[in-house]
């Protein structure tokens, strides 16, 4: 008879990771030009992530890593105002932990940032 897996069980955990932060800029600009402002880069952001955690092995020395995560970036100031950026962050992280002070990691990491439409323009 086999041994049905289940999503969760005492071998596994699903973190979650939200975020605000709000940004405030003072970039320092060596010339004076009609448009650009030292605080352009004023924005909010919000993010929520996700890992789930799978040890496998009879000593638990195998362990699984995926994380998905979006950040949002609403821009506040002049002529960025209203500007809307989507970030997406996708990773596996895999681990083989093959003695108590000697272990192997290896990862992927993918990332694609969504420009809103006033940012096309701006940018």
């Amino acid at each position: 008879m086999s041994k049905k897996r289940r999503f969760f069980n005492d071998r596994s955990i699903l973190l979650t990771d939200e975020s605000l932060k709000l940004a405030n800029t003072d970039k320092v600009v060596g010339f004076a030009a009609l448009g650009v402002f030292t605080n352009d880069g004023d924005n909010f952001q919000s993010s929520l992530s996700f890992t789930y955690v799978q040890l496998f092995g009879d000593e638990n020395e195998w362990l699984l890593m995926p994380r998905m995560g979006v950040t949002r970036s609403l821009y506040l100031k002049n002529t960025h105002d209203g500007r809307i950026d989507y970030l997406l962050n996708l990773g596996r992280t895999g681990i083989y932990q093959w003695k108590p002070w000697l272990g192997f990691q290896s990862f992927l990491n993918f990332s694609k940032m969504t420009i809103g439409e006033k940012g096309e323009v701006l940018l």
